[in-house]
């Protein structure tokens, strides 16, 4: 836990006309990671993402079930676990911060997976599953932030993406050429109904999940003074103003934005006579969003490169 003057040093570094980060990256710059694919093998696929400066990992799994589905409706479930070996696992906070960032993401798919990537015939479409798990090293620098503070919003957003265009469905076999694997009656069922799909057994013909879509990344911005930083260390987020989350897809369009409580600079910047509560400025969420478009072609240029 720094002093007060040393949080006060780091915010005074982090609202100069060029800011100074304490890991030295520029102010649009994210955190090293790497990139591993097909990590979990009972996954229709997945990933893991890992972050150099401190070792926190993330590994999405996706998974799909075969549900009737006639309402054109996607269904989209994401699960995000916090650090098991920590006291966030047992934390409410913690729960709390992991269902925002899970809503957050699924907001995101619903946003920009078109139905007929999921269907299955008239009556039916797969159900999809985005599982993340999250495992940090050591302690979180300050109990007292926020919930989304304490987890690695970028790691779970390229994680999840890599997962998403690594999975693959398994595609209909139209013969039905291949029941053995079913039991009598449920043998007998699918013969009687051919609306019940059947699946080809032979994994090679498997389509990919993102034939058709790219899902969309999801970035995390700090407020200090006038200036904006992308993918902000819990340190940075301890004395920072606000934050702004931007969805944005492949191509660089803005699905949807929102602004975030992080950190505790409301705390630290408070008794000087006025209130000193900061938000975001409508010209720094325009130039937000403007960034975050060449933010996220790049990220997905890098992202597919390591893949």
């Amino acid at each position: 836990m720094l002093s007060a003057p040393e949080l006060s040093y780091l915010s005074s570094s982090l609202r100069l006309d060029e800011p100074i980060r304490p890991d030295g990256r520029l102010p649009s710059q994210c955190m090293n990671v790497s990139l591993q694919l097909d990590v979990v093998e009972s996954g229709f696929g997945s990933a893991t993402v890992s972050r150099h400066a401190d070792g926190a990992e993330v590994t999405a799994v996706v998974k799909a079930q075969c549900t009737p589905n006639t309402d054109g409706i996607p269904q989209i479930v994401v699960s995000v676990i916090p650090p098991p070996d920590s006291d966030m696992a047992q934390s409410a906070e913690a729960s709390h911060g992991a269902n925002t960032l899970a809503n957050l993401l699924r907001q995101a798919l619903l946003s920009s997976i078109p139905f007929s990537a999921l269907r299955i015939g008239p009556h039916h479409a797969f159900t999809l599953y985005l599982d993340i798990a999250i495992n940090i090293s050591g302690d979180i620098i300050f109990d007292s932030l926020p919930p989304l503070s304490k987890l690695p919003v970028h790691l779970c957003s390229f994680a999840a993406y890599s997962a998403l265009k690594s999975a693959k469905l398994p595609t209909l076999d139209a013969t039905q050429s291949d029941l053995s694997y079913f039991t009598n009656e449920d043998r007998q069922a699918i013969i009687n109904n051919p609306q019940i799909p059947v699946f080809d057994s032979d994994w090679s013909n498997s389509r990919p999940l993102c034939s058709e879509w790219s899902p969309p990344l999801l970035l995390l911005y700090a407020i200090c003074g006038t200036n904006i930083l992308l993918d902000p260390t819990s340190l940075e987020q301890a004395v920072c103003d606000s934050g702004l989350i931007a969805i944005v897809s492949e191509e660089g369009v803005i699905l949807h934005s929102e602004l975030v409580r992080l950190g505790q600079g409301t705390v630290l910047l408070s008794g000087s006579g006025s209130d000193r509560r900061r938000v975001c400025r409508s010209d720094q969420i325009s130039k937000i969003l403007l960034d975050s478009q060449q933010h996220a072609r790049s990220f997905i240029k890098a992202l597919n490169v390591s893949a």
